[in-house]
């Protein structure tokens, strides 16, 4: 490598001096090519490449600064595993752009805005401890027992569809297994099952359809054709002779029933 060019006035000419001077460059060009002497330079401005091939220290002070202007072109690998930190809980980065994130632990945003429980593998949203509900139920867990009123709301344009999905497999009809969606553009909530199989409806005027769309003017259409259609309504007690019955209430007290009785 090349060595800077180093000019040294004598104070005397004495035979000392010059020893002196001697042994500083002696230690200046040892600390340069190999590393055999510590080299301190309260401030220096290097033109060209610099290698070091030891350890490195910058800085002896916290409130000692380093500005990097230039950039990286190298990977920036710790020196140990799961040791050193990357800002601290009073000194954060401002923003974090990358590509990809892999992580081996625990993720918490803002304490409990979004937290992934990396032993459990659960994930709490407005909740840190989502694995402490219950087991069966707890793998996403939305909202704390201290926020009043928690939610999830799904968004779409004004003729598209939101949904909710059931599912066993990855293809189409194992993936959707059961199915709760919502067509925008006709206000149409419809309840599938069977590999999306629709088996209900309730239109934007709460019309109820069970087997087919409902019917304009009915509460509830029922598809029956090759079907059996099944109504359970109260029992009363009378042994052979009690009957089963549906009540209808027709507005102003008036009340009408259908009933079904044991006996003819």
């Amino acid at each position: 490598m090349a060595f800077p060019s180093v000019t040294y006035t004598f104070s005397n000419g004495s035979v000392a001096d010059a020893s002196e001077v001697n042994t500083n460059f002696t230690n200046i060009i040892d600390g340069l090519s190999d590393g055999t002497k510590d080299l301190s330079v309260n401030a220096g401005t290097f033109g060209g490449n610099v290698a070091m091939n030891a350890n490195v220290d910058l800085g002896n002070a916290t409130s000692d600064t380093i500005t990097c202007t230039g950039t990286f072109d190298s990977d920036l690998i710790p020196n140990a595993d799961s040791t050193y930190d990357l800002g601290s809980s009073s000194a954060k980065w401002a923003e974090i752009h990358g590509v990809a994130c892999t992580l081996t632990g625990n993720l918490t945003v803002d304490t409990d805005t979004l937290f992934v429980d990396s032993t459990n593998d659960k994930v709490g949203i407005n909740q840190s401890s989502p694995s402490s509900y219950y087991t069966t139920y707890n793998d996403l867990v939305v909202g704390n027992t201290s926020a009043g009123t928690s939610g999830i709301m799904i968004i779409s344009t004004t003729s598209g569809v939101g949904s909710l999905s059931f599912g066993d497999g990855t293809a189409l009809a194992e993936a959707l297994s059961g199915r709760i969606y919502y067509d925008h553009s006709t206000n149409l909530m419809t309840f599938a099952t069977a590999g999306n199989n629709s088996r209900m409806f309730i239109d934007l005027n709460g019309k109820v359809g069970i087997g087919t769309a409902p019917v304009t003017g009915k509460i509830l259409t029922l598809a029956t054709s090759g079907q059996d259609t099944q109504f359970d309504g109260a029992t009363s007690t009378g042994g052979t002779s009690g009957f089963g019955y549906i009540s209808i209430n027709i507005g102003g007290g008036a009340t009408r029933y259908i009933r079904a009785y044991n006996t003819p």
